[in-house]
């Protein structure tokens, strides 16, 4: 007992914490009755005591107490225990008879007295405050109108002490909502909330107030609504302090977290980080809230990088986030979360290399062993751990830690429906596949498996596909890249249903999450069944590629006339690390030494070896047509550059497009078939040139377009079918004007621009007469009616932010096709102006003379090209790419021949003999195009 009173007085909250469990465990012996009311509790009846009690000795510890025996101890936990009873039993009782009293004439500060006892005396106790909130503010609010309540406010002697008794209430709702999932606490506090802005919006405190309303509803799923009130908030305060913009800046990058705006968060957050870090730096005595507003960005900062997948980086900030809050021990649930999120990290490095220490089941085992685990932390802590136990071989531990997870789930369930409800389970569901799996359980076991994550991944499709603005489809399925659970569907439809079978109902869920993307969503089509995606197939040489990220590698799932297989390749980070040196060599320059030749020649042979194995290779081997899909996961890899089937290029031997996904090509097929039958385009070239842009871009280089070079590109076509807008009639109001859904071939020859204050960057910089009204934003793109094919041959046309999940919804190619256009030809690297004149005309040649497909006048460009240019051709074969259907073709089988120029041979020509005489005009070209072929880093 001495001992036990000496580790009392000690002033360390891990100690005290310690004391009170052993404390807990004694008091629940002697059967307290605390006097909660079950209908009060939004959490089970057991964790009254714990919260109750722990909440006193909070109070008690830290008064440091001079007990020498545990008999006095217990005394002052029962009186303790009584308060908290008489407090709940009687906080109905207290507010009524304040009310219906006649003393005093609207002083109001005896009422937040009142609170101000309840919220700091017995924080912890949400039985003991949650009726004496709820009927305060129901007697406060519920019998005045809105004049009224202002005059009480404003009367008050202090005003901002009732108001703060007001924000505070919703504030408490908002807390135990969150704890405990609980929708409709949030909804109440939410409604708080807005009473208590409406009523007196010019309270001191109104700003934190309002930021937290933004977070309510974000927690609802209102994320532009949450980024409109975040606006607003700005545009209204006026100058504010560090902490103020901080915190403005850390909720706005959570929000575009939750909707996958992965660049765009970090465009917010990275610059608010860098200044907390020098401001905190700075400050000679920091206070504890200066602490906590340093911890929080900090924490942002680990945030950002998981969503990015950098594991390393995101180590070294949490490990940070960790060695500061030291002296920040008053927030520990913060600590907790941080601990799992640390464990879950280094379980994703122990993964990338198994030699590593295995850390991570001792840090997440001794973040839950705390006793301020949040019930959402807890799941997903012991999620983790059973992951890493299923890894590590100890399924029995990982069968253990499952039971727990399944009663905490329907606990939750009970009290809410969310898709973060059906992830968590479908989670669950498939690591009770994956010890089924080793344990060598028989097929009914499996199927029974199988059942339950369909209803999940179906409740988690349902939910998500609710709100509107987040991204979705394969990429919310590894959200953070810490739930991998493709492959693991993959591998129960397999276990469950045999290779055939299995494989079949994994494409079909496959196709079904895909089309909760953003691009396809906007159409309102159902989602396409396994029929409707072989019609994208063109014939029996034609298949797809779709690659997948899981937890233990990368699933390749192939389809094509035959079936659906699917094999398992490297893992992503191994695929990442090859590609991300060789795109990097590849962009450097065009005249590589040996060296750098020999080197990218060997990039080349290991990317392909991992992407595509010798039994994928005998797999696809009479493929003519090769479909790409999964890019939105893997990066840019430029798969024509690859050496296959004995070519140094597979884009030489085979005709490659990117399809984004299963769903998005069925729309565009839909596009295709409802215009079959009408008649056939007026204009089988659209050219826009020579334009000038407004005054927002008005330095970008002026790009030459002498009569060489427009009959270099045109030369293809009869002078009929052909329309070139240029000059100051080249705006985007002429070429809505134009006709563009009447065009077969639409070529912007402009700079292509990013304005990254944008959730879609990228725009055509077409004329305008003020400021950016020259610029056709992917926006804009949509409102038109699109041509079959567009050619967009400038530097970098193809990029965009970082969207999870939503492949090309956030580029100038997605865009497009919302459009309507059957396919796309975009660059990711950076691409001359003779270059981009060069491979636009031998496109149009082999279009219009063969008339092939976009994929295969790519194909046949790209034959050429390794032909003439020997070491550079790997970065001109790679500077282009097909998304959509760039497999279908641009004429109708009906429509005659169009009349060829004289001269055009449908081949294309030796660029360096075409353009030579051009080579003076075009010395002023630069900005979104580079100056000739010289090769610049991407």
């Amino acid at each position: 007992m001495g001992e036990l009173s000496n580790e009392l007085r000690s002033e360390s909250f891990g100690t005290r914490r310690k004391v009170i469990r052993e404390l807990l465990q004694l008091l629940e012996g002697l059967q307290l009755d605390v006097g909660v009311p079950v209908e009060l509790s939004p959490a089970p009846r057991l964790a009254a005591p714990r919260v109750t009690i722990s909440d006193a000795l909070d109070d008690w510890t830290g008064s440091q107490a001079r007990f020498a025996d545990l008999e006095v101890v217990r005394r002052a936990l029962l009186v303790r225990v009584r308060e908290l009873r008489d407090f709940s039993r009687n906080s109905s009782v207290e507010v009524n008879e304040w009310f219906d009293s006649p003393r005093r004439d609207l002083e109001f500060e005896d009422l937040a007295g009142i609170y101000e006892r309840a919220l700091w005396k017995y924080e912890g106790s949400a039985f003991a405050m949650g009726t004496f909130v709820r009927a305060a503010r129901q007697r406060l609010w519920g019998e005045l109108g809105f004049d009224d309540k202002v005059l009480m406010l404003r009367r008050s002697e202090n005003a901002s002490r009732v108001v703060g008794f007001l924000g505070s209430a919703a504030a408490d709702l908002y807390r135990r909502g969150t704890l405990y999932f609980n929708n409709e606490h949030v909804r109440e506090a939410s409604r708080a909330y807005d009473e208590y802005v409406a009523s007196y919006p010019d309270a001191s405190g109104a700003f934190r107030v309002q930021l937290q309303r933004a977070e309510i509803v974000r927690q609802q799923d209102r994320y532009r609504d949450a980024l409109a009130m975040l606006d607003e908030l700005e545009a209204t305060s006026g100058d504010v302090d560090i902490i103020k913009r901080l915190r403005l800046a850390e909720l706005r990058g959570m929000i575009l977290l939750d909707l996958g705006l992965i660049d765009l968060a970090g465009a917010v957050l990275r610059p608010a980080i860098a200044e907390a870090r020098n401001w905190y730096a700075g400050l000679e005595r920091p206070s504890s809230s200066d602490g906590l507003t340093f911890i929080r960005m900090q924490a942002r900062a680990a945030d950002l990088a998981l969503s990015m997948g950098d594991f390393e980086l995101a180590a070294r900030e949490i490990q940070g986030i960790l060695e500061d809050t030291t002296p920040y021990d008053p927030w520990p649930r913060m600590l907790t979360h941080m601990l799992l999120n640390q464990g879950a990290v280094l379980n994703e490095l122990e993964l990338r290399d198994p030699e590593r220490e295995p850390r991570a089941a001792d840090t997440i085992r001794a973040a839950l062993a705390r006793d301020d685990v949040r019930d959402r932390d807890r799941i997903d802590g012991e999620l983790t751990l059973a992951r890493i136990y299923v890894r590590l071989g100890e399924l029995d531990e990982a069968t253990l830690v499952l039971d727990r997870v399944g009663g905490r789930l329907s606990d939750w369930k009970a009290r809410q429906s969310s898709s973060e409800v059906f992830t968590e389970t479908l989670e669950w569901v498939v690591w009770r596949a994956s010890v089924a799996l080793r344990r060598g359980d028989d097929r009914t076991v499996h199927a029974g498996l199988l059942t339950e994550a369909e209803v999940a991944l179906e409740g988690m499709l349902e939910s998500w596909s609710a709100v509107e603005d987040r991204s979705a489809g394969v990429g919310f399925l590894h959200y953070n890249q810490r739930r991998l659970l493709v492959g693991e569907l993959i591998e129960l439809c397999d276990a469950a249903l045999g290779p055939e079978l299995g494989a079949r109902r994994a494409m079909e869920w496959l196709v079904r999450v895909q089309a909760h993307g953003t691009l396809f969503r906007r159409s309102g089509l159902a989602t396409p069944d396994l029929e409707a995606c072989r019609a994208l197939l063109s014939g029996a040489e034609h298949g797809v590629l779709a690659y997948l990220p899981t937890s233990t590698g990368t699933r390749l799932l192939i389809f094509d006339q035959d079936g659906v297989e699917y094999v398992p390749v490297a893992p992503l980070h191994v695929i990442h690390d090859v590609r991300v040196e060789y795109v990097r060599l590849l962009s450097s320059g065009p005249e590589p030494s040996v060296a750098q030749q020999a080197r990218e020649r060997e990039l080349a042979h290991e990317l392909a070896g991992l992407l595509l194995p010798p039994d994928v290779l005998a797999r696809i081997e009479s493929w003519q047509r090769i479909s790409v899909m999964g890019l939105d996961h893997l990066g840019v890899v430029p798969f024509a550059c690859l050496p296959a089937f004995g070519s140094e290029h597979l884009g030489a031997v085979r005709a490659v497009d990117y399809m984004p996904s299963f769903p998005v090509g069925a729309l565009v097929a839909t596009g295709i078939a409802e215009g079959s039958g009408q008649e056939a385009p007026s204009v089988d070239l659209l050219l826009v040139a020579d334009t000038r842009p407004g005054a927002d871009y008005a330095e970008l280089p002026h790009l030459p377009f002498p009569g060489a070079v427009r009959d270099r590109i045109v030369a293809a076509y009869a002078p009929d079918r052909v329309r070139v807008l240029h000059g100051s009639g080249a705006t985007p109001r002429h070429l809505e004007r134009a006709g563009l859904g009447s065009t077969r071939t639409f070529q912007p020859l402009v700079h292509s621009v990013a304005d990254f204050r944008r959730e879609r960057p990228m725009g055509l910089a077409l004329s305008g007469q003020t400021q950016d009204d020259g610029i056709l934003w992917c926006d804009d793109v949509e409102r038109f009616d699109a041509p079959r094919f567009v050619l967009l041959a400038s530097c970098r046309s193809g990029r965009s932010r970082t969207r999870r999940g939503d492949a090309v919804a956030g580029d100038l190619a997605g865009a497009w096709l919302a459009a309507g256009a059957q396919s796309v030809l975009v660059s990711h690297f950076e691409l001359g102006y003779r270059d981009a004149i060069d491979l636009s005309s031998r496109m149009h040649a082999r279009i219009a003379a063969d008339r092939v497909a976009p994929a295969e006048a790519l194909r046949a460009v790209r034959a050429e090209l390794g032909a003439e240019m020997g070491a550079e051709a790997p970065f001109r074969i790679g500077l282009l790419e097909v998304v959509g259907l760039g497999h279908a073709s641009l004429y109708d089988a009906t429509e005659p021949e169009s009349d060829v120029q004289a001269g055009s041979n449908g081949r294309g020509a030796r660029s360096s003999a075409l353009l030579g005489p051009l080579a003076g005009l075009l010395l002023g070209a630069a900005g979104g195009f580079v100056l000739g072929t010289r090769r610049r880093r991407a």
